[in-house]
């Protein structure tokens, strides 16, 4: 069946098309989010798969969690592509490309983010989860089980590092505050010895020295 998006845009933009246009792009607005649930519950579930290899040893060990691992990269990938085909039928339709929702998706994107401390690499301490973990929703939807758990511990560790960021950023912005106002009254302390000094000097009849002093 042919929808709006695959038509010409001549054809797309007549006013005739205008509902078909947003009854198509609402579908899709729904597709996006689902798979973006999907994606967040496939990466949370490969970070599950990987810390559960790490906490392993052994060659059977590993030989059983390859196969796993990859095959849930597959589906990291497939998902990504569904996500990002929508997400250009959307821009099609008329979504802006900078929609606050539906962005564009990097690889980087498609980590989980920092949730035990051997998983860290520097500079992650200060660098902000990916967009894709601003809705966790998707934890809602999984069933019952040691995935579920996984994902319910990555969401405090979320929320604590996401806290530590904001006093982080709060911190930096009160002391760049009080930096700006120490600089204002040095430099408003400056003036008003500068000004009594032209006065003093002006009333002494130096009048050469009053208006150096009024620089």
């Amino acid at each position: 069946m042919t929808l709006p998006s695959d038509l010409d845009v001549q054809v797309r933009t007549r006013p005739a098309m205008a509902a078909a246009v947003q009854h198509e792009r609402a579908l899709r607005e729904g597709y996006a989010r689902d798979v973006l649930d999907e994606l967040r519950m496939h990466i949370t579930t490969f970070a599950s798969l990987e810390y559960r290899k790490r906490r392993g040893s052994g060659v059977k060990h590993n030989k059983k969690m390859e196969p796993q691992l990859s095959k849930k990269q597959q589906v990291i990938d497939a998902a990504g592509v569904r996500y990002s085909d929508h997400r250009q039928k959307l821009i099609t339709l008329g979504m802006k490309e900078d929609h606050h929702e539906f962005r564009l998706l990097t690889k980087n994107d498609k980590r989980a983010f920092v949730i035990t401390a051997d998983e860290q690499t520097p500079g992650d301490s200060r660098r902000s989860p990916s967009w894709i973990w601003g809705d966790f929703g998707f934890i809602g939807k999984a069933q019952e089980g040691s995935i579920k758990d996984f994902m319910l511990d990555s969401l405090r560790v979320h929320w604590f590092r996401h806290s530590a960021l904001a006093s982080r950023w709060t911190e930096e912005v009160q002391t760049e505050y009080e930096e700006m106002f120490r600089t204002v009254k040095s430099h408003k302390h400056d003036m008003n010895v500068w000004e009594e000094r032209a006065k003093s000097r002006k009333e002494a009849g130096r009048l050469g020295a009053a208006a150096y002093a009024r620089r």
